[in-house]
């Protein structure tokens, strides 16, 4: 499990539905059978200096051309990313 996965799962009331501001570290765009997906790895404000989360969202879900640098909102509900959103 990534790092933020893991999180949900020990915090139940984060596991439902939560929201999270974040920069975005990395992000790889791949295909699986024609669906388009991010791996984005990313850091929150809290984070220790270095360290990095990864989650993974459909295209379709996020925002067009995500970078690294960008400011984003991450959706969550039932452990999965519902949204993610670029911060101006």
């Amino acid at each position: 499990h990534s790092p933020l996965c893991y999180r949900f799962l020990v915090e139940p009331t984060s596991f439902f539905q939560s929201e999270y501001e974040a920069v975005l570290r990395e992000v790889r765009p791949f295909n699986i059978h024609g669906a388009g997906f991010y791996d984005i790895g990313f850091s929150l404000e809290s984070d220790p200096e270095g360290s990095l989360r990864r989650v993974r969202v459909s295209d379709n879900l996020a925002y067009q051309n995500p970078r690294i640098g960008d400011r984003v909102k991450i959706a969550i509900l039932m452990g999965n990313v519902t949204r993610l959103s670029k911060v101006d």
